[in-house]
């Protein structure tokens, strides 16, 4: 029913590019020139476009960024999940994306980190991330307006260290 399409920034062609913008300007009202400037702007070669198609037809769309995430002063490799959207609400759409996210991302052994609005916290939650403590989170740009969430992290922490850019 579901078939997920994964590619690489560099390979990323003009159709899938148009497919991404579609997706993308559904839930953020930025015009294509907006949304491919941010596109190019954010995201580098080794970057990672997931695409949720149904019956061919494109339904739900997130990017991985890799990511250095250090965690009790020891370094893990991760992924940064960025730009989670859907063409609709309430079709599962969304759901599906990440559990076959969160999927590659344990394939990948590999952590995951996002950041999102505090109100969206509860649909990650619901799909098996967790929430990060502020107070055990070091950023290097303003978090005051997001809540960070860690997935297949396995046990407890007491500090996090994600030092680049936002995703």
């Amino acid at each position: 029913m579901f078939d997920l399409k994964i590619i690489s920034h560099s390979e990323l062609e003009s159709e899938i590019l148009n497919e991404i913008i579609s997706v993308k300007s559904v839930p953020w009202d930025y015009s294509y020139e907006n949304q491919l400037e941010w596109i190019n702007n954010n995201l580098k070669n080794n970057d990672l476009h997931l695409l949720l198609f149904m019956r061919n037809k494109s339904v739900a769309y997130l990017n991985l960024i890799s990511i250095d995430l250090i965690i009790d002063k020891v370094s893990y490799k991760a992924f940064g999940v960025g730009n989670v959207c859907a063409i609709e609400k309430a079709k599962g759409y969304g759901k599906e994306l990440m559990k076959l996210t969160n999927k590659f991302i344990v394939d990948n052994q590999k952590l995951g980190l996002l950041f999102c609005k505090s109100e969206l916290a509860s649909f990650y939650l619901m799909n098996n991330w967790r929430l990060v403590d502020k107070n055990k989170i070091t950023l290097s740009f303003d978090d005051s307006n997001i809540t960070s969430m860690l997935y297949n992290f396995k046990g407890e922490y007491n500090s996090i260290i994600y030092n680049s850019r936002p995703f």
